[in-house]
């Protein structure tokens, strides 16, 4: 059954209260070549409520900038380097786990517990506007307890599927530059 996303955006702000409390922690990974497109993207997911960790595997000159331009000077908006990754290599999951380590860094800091986390990046748009990202993941977490979180973990019975890719070497050589 498939069912719009815009028909599930409505049913969802029909039947569910965001509260204050509820938090969104997006990682926005920047890539060479994505600059142009992230001022454009931050403006399109940008909530007050929610708190952004944005990592620029090159180019941070446009710190200042992007954060002048979004409402509250982007307070809730963090920026660093990114260490070296490989797209689709271990270093990009590994990226994306000290990503998930600063989100909880920072609960620890400020107090403030998000939600779900969403690792994306300017690349990945159009993208639906903040209220109806927060609607429909606040529908999902109303929905259900506890919440749903859209990992899929597979059964033992299904690894046979996966077995000849368990014996392949991957050779990732970011891992040598990285910090982690």
């Amino acid at each position: 059954l498939l069912v719009p996303l815009a028909l599930l955006v409505a049913l969802a702000a029909a039947s569910v209260i965001i509260p204050a409390s509820f938090v969104i922690a997006f990682h926005v990974y920047v890539r060479a070549g994505d600059e142009p497109f992230v001022h454009r993207f931050l403006s399109q997911i940008y909530h007050p409520s929610n708190v952004y960790l944005v990592e620029f595997a090159h180019n941070l000159d446009l710190l200042d900038h992007i954060k002048r331009d979004l409402p509250d000077g982007g307070k809730n908006v963090h920026v660093r380097a990114a260490d070296a990754t490989v797209d689709g290599g271990v270093s990009e999951v590994l990226g994306t786990l000290s990503a998930m380590s600063f989100f909880i860094d920072l609960v620890e800091y400020t107090g403030k517990k998000f939600n779900y986390y969403v690792n994306t990046s300017p690349r990945d748009y159009p993208v639906l506007s903040p209220e109806n990202i927060r609607t429909l993941l606040a529908w999902v977490y109303a929905a259900h307890s506890p919440p749903l979180n859209f990992f899929r973990f597979a059964p033992r019975s299904e690894w046979t599927k996966f077995a000849s890719r368990y014996e392949q070497l991957h050779y990732d050589p970011s891992i040598a530059f990285s910090g982690t």
